[in-house]
Formats: C-alpha cells, sequence, structure tokens
C-alpha cells in the first residue's frame, strides 16, 4: 500500500453570543475564559503508519489545560467494510485513536471527531450552553456547524456536564493500484461518438477531491471526455465519453488506462474498425450460363480496405479464390469483381458479402461485440441453359446422317404389325461446352405388344425381347429397331437431361393395323374331312384328294403392304402316341421328337416338319393335315391319339418387292412326302401371329385276319364305332385371336414307323 500522507486539520473554537451565569463552580484554566473566534484550540494529525499491521491514525492535541478543564477527545470511524477496530476513544495529550486497513483493501474513509467537555454550576435552571463551534474544515474541504449536544445535570450539585464537537477531519486513502476487467463496447467505428464503460477494482479512488483519469495510451483519433463514476461498491464502474475521427489511420487497437492515486492501471484494448458495410445492390444480379460478368457491387460502409466474399453457388466461379478476397479498386461505397459461370452450372443462389476492416482491422481476431465487419447479404440467381427441344426423325441414324431439321416427324406414323419400326432422337445444336448427362427412351401407355425379332427353323423357334433403350450423351439415341405384333394407337417420349438438371422431351406416334376379322368370322376355321376315318391300307381321316384330313382355312381383312404380303402357317405337336398289339403284347410307341424331355408326357411341343407349315401353294389362305399310320399285316391291333395347335401367322412383306418364306410339298410315290421350305428375303418386315386353334384326332383300328385285301395282307375295321363316337375323334374347335408366337425346340421328320416311334 502507498504511503498515507499527512492531512493537517485546524480546529477552530467560535464563540456564540449568550447569557453566561455570574457564579461558576470552578476556575477556569489559563486559556480557558470564553475563546475568541478566532483562538485555536487543538490540531488533528493523520499520522503514519507506526507498525506493520497498523496503516495510519487520527490524533487530536489540545493544550493540556484546555484539555483538562474542557475532558477533550477524539472519536474516529474507518468505513471501509472489514476495518478493525471501527471506531474508539483516547484521551490525553495528544488524544488519539488508531485503526487498522484490512490487507487487500482498496480505500478507507477516516473521520475523525474532536469533542470538549466543559462543567458548569448553576441554581438548576435550564441551562443554554454558551459555547457553539464550527468546523473550519479537513482535508477533503468538507465543513459543518456542531451545535451544543444534549446535556445531563445532577439534582444534588445542579452540576451539568455539556459534550461539545468542536471539529471533524475527513481523510480517505487509496491503497492499491486500479485493475481493469473490461471494457465495453470493446469495439467503435470511425467517426463516431458515444460512451465506454470501464469495470473492474480499485478504480474510484483517484484523490480526495477529483475522479479517476482514463487515458488513451496508443494509437491515435480516439479521445476521451467526461469520466462519471457510476458504482463503487465492491466490483466498481466507470463511464467515460470518448470521441472517434474519421481518418482512415485512427483504426486498430487503442490501449485504455485507469490512473487513481494508488496508481495506473493495466491496459485494455479498444478496438477501432470501419463501420459495418451495407450493400443496396449487387448489379446484374442474373448471372446467365455459360458467360463471364463484371459486376458491380453498391452500397455504404465498406471503409479503407474492404474485401468481398461470394458464396458462390455450384459452377460458379469467383477469381478461383476461396473467402474473403481483397479488390484493390474497391472505394467506401463501390466494388467490381468478376465472376465465370460454368456451361453446365445449374440452378442456383449466390451469396454476396462485403467485409470490411471492421475489428479485423490489422489482423486481430473478431472476438468483439458490438459493431459487425460483415455487412448484410445480397443474393444473384444462376440462370442455366435451357434444354431445347430434341427432335424425331424415322429410321435409324448411323453416324447422325439423318438427323437433319428438315427430316423431323411431326404426325402420326402409320404402320402395320410385323413392319419393322425404327426412329432416332436427334440433339438441337447445345453452346459450346454445355453436356449431356443421360438420353433415354420410354413407351408411353397403353404400352402394345412389340418383339424385337422372331427367328424359326426346324432346329427352333424363338422371340426376340425388346429391350429399354438406353442411349450414351451423344447428339442421337436411336431405338433399336422392333415390330409391333397387335394392333392399336402407340406412343414413344424421349427424355434427355443436360449436366445442369434441364430436361426437354419429343414424342413419336404410330397408329399399328394389321389383318382385321370379318364380322362373326374367325381368324382360322378347322373342317375335318367329310368321309370320315378310314382304316387301310392307313389308319387317317378320309375324305377327298382336295380335302384329305382336317382342313384349316384363314379369314381377314388386309391391310395395306408389301406386294407380297402373305399368310404363313405353322403347326406345333403336342402329343402323338401309337398303341399296338402285336405278338410281344401291347406296346406304347410315343413319337420319337415328342421323347426328348424325360418325366415330361408326350414331351415338349415340336414343329411339324418344317417352317412354314406346307402348303399347296406358296402363302395359301388354307391348308390341311391328315394324320395317317400305316396298318401292318403283324400287328394285332393299333391306334393313335394325335394333338397339335395350328398357328396362322401374316407377313406385310416389305420392303414391297421381297418375299416371305414358304413351303411346297411333293408326295413320294411310297406314300411319303418331300417338302421344300424358302427362307424369307423380308428385310423389313417379320410373321406375326393372328391367331392359334388346338385340335384332336384318335382313331383304333383292328386286324380281322379274315380276309388279305390290299398290301396289308388283312382286313381291318374299326376299333371305335365310327367318327363321332365310340373314342373316334376329330375336332372341330372355334378360334380367337391370339397374338403368342409359335415357340419349339425340335422338329418332327416323315419316315418308316420304327424311325418314328420308339415303342416300348
Amino acid at each position: 500500500m502507498n504511503s498515507l500522507r499527512l492531512f493537517v486539520c485546524l480546529l477552530l473554537l467560535t464563540a456564540e453570543t449568550g447569557v453566561v451565569t455570574d457564579s461558576q463552580a470552578q476556575t477556569q484554566p489559563p486559556g480557558a475564559p470564553s475563546p475568541s473566534a478566532t483562538e485555536v484550540v487543538g490540531t488533528s494529525y493523520i499520522l503514519p503508519a507506526s507498525g506493520p499491521t497498523i496503516t495510519g491514525y487520527a490524533s487530536t492535541e489540545i493544550g493540556s489545560d484546555l484539555e483538562a478543564y474542557y475532558q477533550a477527545g477524539v472519536d474516529a470511524t474507518l468505513t471501509e467494510a472489514g476495518a478493525s477496530p471501527t471506531s474508539g476513544t483516547g484521551q490525553g495529550n495528544p488524544a488519539e485513536e488508531t485503526l487498522s486497513l484490512p490487507s487487500g483493501a482498496a480505500m478507507f474513509e477516516l473521520d475523525s471527531s474532536h469533542y470538549l467537555t466543559p462543567t458548569s454550576f448553576e441554581d438548576c435552571p435550564a441551562f443554554d450552553d454558551p459555547y457553539a463551534f464550527q468546523n473550519a474544515g479537513g482535508a477533503s474541504g468538507q465543513g459543518y456547524i456542531v451545535v451544543d449536544a444534549p446535556g445531563e445535570f445532577d439534582d444534588l450539585n445542579c452540576t451539568f456536564y455539556t459534550r461539545l464537537d468542536v471539529g471533524s477531519t475527513y481523510w480517505q486513502e487509496y491503497g492499491t493500484a486500479p485493475q481493469i476487467q473490461g471494457i465495453s463496447p470493446n469495439g467503435v467505428t470511425l467517426n463516431s461518438t458515444g460512451t465506454l464503460t470501464i469495470t473492474g477494482l480499485y478504480l474510484t479512488a483517484a484523490g480526495t477531491d477529483s475522479n479517476p483519469t482514463v487515458t488513451v495510451v496508443s494509437g491515435s483519433g480516439l479521445t476521451t471526455g467526461n469520466v462519471t463514476i457510476v458504482s463503487d461498491n465492491g466490483l466498481d464502474v466507470l463511464d467515460v465519453g470518448y470521441t472517434v475521427d474519421s481518418s482512415p489511420n485512427s483504426t486498430g487497437q487503442h490501449g485504455i488506462t485507469v490512473t487513481t492515486i494508488g496508481g495506473t492501471s493495466n491496459s485494455v484494448n479498444v478496438n477501432v474498425g470501419d463501420p459495418t458495410p451495407a450493400i443496396t445492390s449487387v448489379s446484374p444480379n442474373q448471372w446467365y450460363a455459360p458467360s463471364t460478368n463484371l459486376i458491380t457491387i453498391t452500397g455504404q460502409g465498406f471503409g479503407t480496405n474492404p474485401c468481398l466474399q461470394i458464396s458462390p453457388a455450384p459452377g460458379v466461379t469467383f477469381l478461383s479464390a476461396a473467402g474473403c478476397v481483397t479488390l484493390s479498386a474497391a472505394t467506401d461505397t463501390t466494388m467490381q469483381a468478376t465472376v465465370t459461370i460454368d456451361p453446365n452450372a445449374p440452378a442456383g443462389t449466390s451469396t454476396i458479402t462485403v467485409q470490411s476492416q471492421g475489428y479485423n482491422a490489422n489482423g486481430f481476431q473478431q472476438t468483439q461485440t458490438g459493431q459487425s465487419s460483415t455487412s448484410n447479404q445480397q443474393t444473384a440467381n444462376t440462370i442455366p441453359v435451357s434444354a431445347p427441344s430434341p427432335y424425331i426423325v424415322v429410321g435409324v441414324d448411323t453416324g447422325g446422317t439423318i438427323c437433319q431439321p428438315a427430316n423431323a416427324v411431326t404426325t402420326t406414323q402409320n404402320v402395320v404389325v410385323g413392319q419393322q419400326i425404327a426412329f432416332t432422337a436427334c440433339m438441337p445444336t447445345l453452346p459450346q461446352g454445355v453436356r449431356i448427362a443421360s438420353e433415354s427412351w420410354t413407351p408411353n401407355s397403353p404400352l402394345g405388344t412389340a418383339v424385337a425379332g422372331y427367328t424359326a427353323s426346324t432346329a427352333g423357334g424363338s422371340v426376340q425381347l425388346v429391350s429399354v433403350t438406353t442411349c450414351g450423351t451423344g447428339q442421337y439415341c436411336d431405338f433399336a429397331p422392333f415390330y409391333w405384333v397387335d394392333q392399336g394407337l402407340r406412343q414413344f417420349t424421349f427424355n434427355y437431361t443436360l449436366a445442369n438438371g434441364n430436361s426437354s422431351i419429343a414424342r413419336v406416334s404410330f397408329s399399328v393395323s394389321g389383318p382385321s376379322q370379318s364380322a362373326g368370322t374367325p381368324y382360322i376355321t378347322a373342317t375335318p374331312g367329310a368321309s370320315g376315318i378310314m382304316p387301310g391300307p392307313y389308319l387317317q381321316l378320309g375324305g377327298s384328294a382336295s380335302n384329305i384330313g382336317m382342313k384349316f382355312s384363314a379369314s381377314a381383312t388386309l391391310p395395306s403392304a408389301g406386294s407380297n404380303a402373305a399368310y404363313l402357317w405353322v403347326q406345333l405337336v403336342t402329343n402323338n402316341v401309337v398303341t399296338q398289339i402285336t405278338s410281344t403284347g401291347q406296346q406304347t410307341c410315343p413319337e420319337t421328337a415328342l421323347s426328348t424331355v424325360p418325366g415330361v408326357p408326350g414331351g415338349p411341343p415340336v414343329l411339324d416338319n418344317n417352317f412354314p407349315y406346307v402348303t399347296s401353294a406358296p402363302y395359301a389362305s388354307t391348308t390341311n393335315d391328315n394324320p395317317r399310320t400305316p396298318l401292318s399285316a403283324g400287328v394285332g391291333e393299333r391306334a393313335r391319339d394325335f394333338s397339335a395347335t395350328m398357328y396362322l401367322m401374316w407377313d406385310p412383306a416389305l420392303p414391297s418387292d421381297c418375299k416371305p418364306a414358304y413351303n411346297t410339298a411333293t408326295n413320294n410315290p411310297n406314300g411319303t412326302q418331300t417338302q421344300t421350305p424358302v427362307k424369307s428375303t423380308c428385310t423389313a418386315s417379320i410373321p406375326v401371329p393372328l391367331a392359334n386353334l388346338t385340335w384332336h384326332w384318335k382313331a383304333d383300328a383292328i386286324n380281322t385276319l379274315s380276309a388279305v385285301t390290299g398290301d396289308t395282307g388283312t382286313t381291318w375295321k374299326l376299333g371305335c364305332g365310327s367318327q363321332s363316337g365310340d373314342g373316334c375323334i376329330a375336332s372341330n374347335p372355334a378360334t380367337d385371336p391370339n397374338n403368342s408366337y409359335p415357340t419349339w425346340a425340335a422338329a418332327t421328320t416323315n419316315g418308316p414307323f420304327n424311325q418314328a416311334y420308339n415303342c416300348k
């Protein structure tokens, strides 16, 4: 603690006008008669410490004669909380009171009250003390009038004692240097005035008559003014006026200290920065891809050395830099910058802010409260490249040769079933650098039935399915060729999407026609031979030469197509079993081609000889089948059970000069038949199924052994009574349209019985 200073206070005794009685009990000592207004009665001291635990004390000295007469003494009170003792009385010459200051105390006040006790003898009437004293002022400059204190008297002696306060000394001492804990606000701006609030310890003891002093010890342009003590109870609070000029050189840190009688405090920085910037506009605020834009940011308070920060939307580049970029040409109200928009930038919003030096001036961190160095936000929108409409041309584009706007399809295309369909989506011209992300085709509802192709031969018949076509990212997108099987209105949608997310579509529509049924007439009718089942020398259906066995006829109204558009017939055998009785017993003889799959009765469907089925002339609208079984003399009985499905197909024969597949037959002298299938030459069409009919035939012949007739050497009779009864059946079912393709994995072949059948 600083050494205590010595203050001397003169106590003046002043006479008061009044009546003095004639008799007194004792003689006043020398110097005690009624004092004059200027006579010195005593002296009060604030003395320095007299020991390690004593910080100072007050003392009042009075002449010994006056002290004895007046019973002089001094009362003192230490007002700092925790002081001990807080008050006391000492008598003698000098009469003194010693007070101790607690360790660490910041400041204490000492009030020293000095008094005299005169004694008078009266006849016990009411007594008025003739003395009154006026304090001449202590070290603090405070003074007040002290009037007579209330007295007591003794009834026997009528002795009256009165304590008279003759003076007071007020003294204040500061023991510890100030400590600043915080300044608010800790950041201010150029060209501003206001109040700083300083909080801390030991801030308010600046001397006996003056406030603490607040000083700017570093930095320029910031000045402080009046200091007001807001609080000195525990945590001290000062309010200090301040002014900041407008000079750019005034930005930065400024050290602030507080000085009291106890010393000078630590220095705490107040930062001076530019005002908070405000953006009013960004022009242009629509950024089109692809482009390079010089943008102008307008506002106020950008400050002495602002930086620009753009939080870019995808595809936006600002000087290839991240963070806040300082622009040399910026002013307090405007700045310009260049932004580049990528050709593939999607729609998005970029955020623009301006950051002044603010509290980041000269590199120190923005940890202050109050003003902010970052402006309000402005936005700019990215306008992406739109996706122009594609167009569609009919045909396969090999190398982009048919992708010409003049070839664009704008109307519904009229096609027929079985006709090859191919079309291409063509991309419009896009700005340089714009990328396509995806291209695809989607069939619209109703989807219809279509195939990618149909393959048919004795080795097998199969259908190729249409796959969903997804192209790459080129300038055209072919849809793989395919063929509609059913009729109706069909539509496809092409969609492409740019890398920026924008997309566009185009559609192509087809009206698909084909052979149509006449009213009430099915596509296929089947008629058995007229003379019934005939035994010997073959078990077969009867009939005339032109109608042997089951006759199949096609009936439809045909659309306009190629000049050689034609019917084709295909028959699949689903069951063919011969049962016979010989000298070794009963045998079951399934057709060899139908027994290729173990465990499956009758095996899978097999092609009846060739594709297409044989007709009397190419593309005839009729055909027939006469399943017959040879009857041998060595067989006692032979029966046959036969089932098949006959398919009617139609080929539009495109291009128009092509020829669909056909099959002709030549009958041999031994009863066999030689077939000659001819492959199709059509490259733009395939046959499509119109309908199919499943039919069944079975019969039984018994060797009578009664006569020899013909080559068989015996006479045969039906084991069933007739064609329509007793198990002899030739069915004639009705048909419905059916667009299912015939498929198979093997074919039957004509040949000797022991090759065609596998007897067990």
